[in-house]
């Protein structure tokens, strides 16, 4: 009895599972080529964003931190309170 399957041995039928496998093969590398895209591109915009800095190649040696740019920092005293005037202004008309 020959080992050949007489359904697989059909052209049609060896030109599909051809094909299949070429979608398949093709499939795997746009999803492939994708994923390294969008991790490309995402490492590009997060060095853009402000108050991302590359790591520093030595840490500061000093015990005092340097903010990032972005961040708040308090003021070094706080405002002076604006005074009264004086005299209120008077309000004159030019009826007589």
């Amino acid at each position: 009895m020959p080992d050949s399957d007489p359904l697989h041995d059909d052209p049609a039928v060896r030109r599909r599972d051809r094909g299949l496998r070429r979608v398949g093969v093709v499939t795997a590398a746009v999803l492939t080529t994708a994923a390294a895209g969008t991790a490309i591109l995402g490492a590009a915009y997060r060095s853009q964003l402000p108050g991302t800095a590359s790591s520093p190649a030595t840490a500061p040696t000093s015990g005092a931190q340097t903010p990032q740019s972005g961040t708040l920092r308090p003021p070094a005293q706080a405002p002076a309170p604006v005074a009264p005037p004086s005299q209120a202004p008077s309000a004159t008309s030019g009826a007589s």
